[in-house]
């Protein structure tokens, strides 16, 4: 049975979403693969479980944004801002993050390194 509490899943594939400016958007489990975010605002976003497999996200600023689970395979994070941004479990296989801000916590979060 589905759960209708939750809505459908929105689906922003392959869209130009191009210096958006849309901080604090709820899109947990949204289907952006292929998207492109280059310098939009999603700073502070919900983006739990979110496909952005391939999409681009250059320059964009996802500062305090949740991609706890997202799946970030492919994608171009060159010159984002992931300050404070969760991303515990997200997929960062070949993503770019040349020159993006990022803390080495968050990171090792994503990789899902252990402390010794």
């Amino acid at each position: 049975m589905k759960d209708s509490s939750k809505g459908a899943r929105a689906n922003l594939n392959n869209l130009n979403l191009t210096d958006m400016v849309i901080p604090k958007s709820q899109l947990e489990n949204a289907d952006m693969a292929g998207a492109d975010f280059s310098g939009a605002d999603l700073s502070g976003s919900n983006l739990v479980n979110a496909n952005l497999v391939r999409a681009s996200l250059y320059g964009t600023n996802l500062k305090g944004a949740d991609l706890s689970g997202a799946d970030l395979s492919d994608a171009d994070l060159r010159g984002a801002n992931l300050t404070n941004a969760n991303l515990e479990g997200a997929d960062l296989w070949r993503a770019n993050l040349m020159g993006c801000v990022i803390s080495p916590t968050a990171l090792h979060k994503a990789l899902s390194c252990k402390k010794e």
